[in-house]
């Protein structure tokens, strides 16, 4: 409900999650739905060409519902520039 409240009153316009597996986003998704709560609009999850977890359930789930991907370390910590 805290971040409902900060959307509400105008602090903030969108909320959005990181590194939470796809059934946390699910459940957080289906609790905001639920209880009419503003629901998270993204998750910024790892993702490279060492770490693909995120194809398997939760690009699915993000095509589904709408909920934009922004991944983070994509050059996996320096290992894939060399460094």
């Amino acid at each position: 409900r805290a971040f409902d409240d900060l959307v509400r009153s105008g602090k903030v316009r969108y909320i959005g999650c990181s590194t939470h597996p796809a059934w946390m986003v699910m459940e957080a998704l289906a609790i905001s739905e639920r209880e009419h709560l503003a629901r998270y609009i993204s998750e910024q999850p790892p993702y490279n060409l060492l770490d693909r977890r995120i194809e398997n359930e939760l690009v699915p789930l993000a095509q589904k519902y709408g909920l934009a991907l922004l991944p983070w370390s994509p050059l996996a910590g320096g290992i894939l520039a060399g460094r």
